[in-house]
C-alpha cells in the first residue's frame, strides 16, 4: 500500500512538472531563428576599356603625355613602376620633370613612391620644384610628400631646387605650405645665396620678404650678397647691401 501511494505522488509531481507549473499550462516554443539572406556577391568593377597603345614603354608614354598609354602599360607590367632606366630615374621622376598632373595622379594610384630618390638624390618632390611646376608640388604634397625633404646626397629641400630654378611661383606655393626658408644644403647654402647665385631677382625679393636671413654665411663663410658681389649683378648688390651690410 505504501508503495502504491509512494507511486502516485512520483507521477502526480511528474504531472504537475510536466504541464508547467499549478495552473498546467504549457511552456512556449521557443522562438525559431530565422536563417538571413546570403549577401550577394561583389562584382569586381570592370576594366576601363583603353586603346590600342601608340608608345613602346611607359617612359615613352610619360614623356608625351600619353594617358591611355600610360594606363595600358601599368596594366600589361605593373613592375615597370620600381625601375629606374638607365640614368636612375624612376617612371614617377620622369613624370615630376614633364609637369602633368594627371599621370602623376594615376602612378601614385597604382602604386609609386614618391619618396625614392633617384641616382642625384632628388625626390619627385624636388624635381617638380626645380622645373616650377606648381600642380604636381601640389598633387605630391597632398599625397604627403615633405615639403622639408632633404635631397639623399646635397640635402637640399625643394625650396632651394625652386629657387635654383628659378621659378617664384612654386617658391611662393612651398613657403605657403610651410617650407622653411632659411634651410640649408650640405654646404650650407640657403634658397636665397641659390637665387642669389642665379640671378633670380624677384624669387630672392619674395624669400626676403617671408624671412630670408641675409646674413646667414655658407660653409665658405659666403653671405648671398657675397654670391650678388660675384656676379656683378648691380640690382641683387644694391638690395642685399641693405640687408647685411656687414657681408664681404
Amino acid at each position: 500500500m505504501k508503495h502504491a501511494l509512494f507511486t502516485l505522488g512520483i507521477l502526480g509531481m511528474a504531472f504537475v512538472i510536466g504541464c508547467g507549473g499549478k495552473n498546467g499550462a504549457q511552456n512556449p516554443a521557443p522562438a525559431q531563428v530565422q536563417p538571413q539572406p546570403a549577401a550577394p556577391p561583389i562584382k569586381p568593377e570592370p576594366l576601363e576599356e583603353l586603346a590600342k597603345p601608340k608608345t613602346v614603354n611607359l617612359a615613352q608614354a610619360i614623356n608625351t603625355a600619353n594617358v591611355n598609354d600610360v594606363k595600358v602599360h601599368l596594366r600589361n607590367e605593373p613592375e615597370v613602376l620600381k625601375r629606374p632606366n638607365e640614368a636612375g630615374m624612376y617612371p614617377i621622376h620622369l613624370a615630376a620633370l614633364k609637369g602633368n598632373g594627371e599621370v602623376i595622379q594615376i602612378l601614385l594610384k597604382d602604386g609609386a613612391d614618391f619618396n625614392t630618390p633617384n641616382k642625384t638624390g632628388m625626390c619627385s618632390i624636388h624635381l617638380a620644384a626645380l622645373k616650377g611646376h606648381g600642380e604636381v608640388i601640389q598633387i605630391l604634397l597632398k599625397a604627403g610628400a615633405d615639403v622639408n625633404t632633404p635631397n639623399a646626397k646635397m640635402q637640399a629641400t625643394p625650396l632651394i631646387d625652386a629657387a635654383t630654378g628659378g621659378n617664384v611661383d612654386a617658391v611662393r606655393m612651398l613657403l605657403d605650405a610651410k617650407a622653411n626658408v632659411n634651410a640649408t644644403d650640405s654646404n650650407g647654402r640657403t634658397a636665397l645665396m641659390w637665387a642669389t647665385a642665379k640671378g633670380h631677382a624677384p624669387v630672392v625679393r619674395l624669400l626676403l620678404e617671408r624671412g630670408a636671413d641675409a646674413n646667414k654665411k655658407s660653409q665658405t663663410g659666403w653671405t648671398a650678397l657675397t654670391y650678388a658681389k660675384h656676379q656683378k649683378n648691380t640690382e641683387l648688390t644694391e638690395l642685399l647691401g641693405k640687408q647685411a651690410p656687414t657681408a664681404p
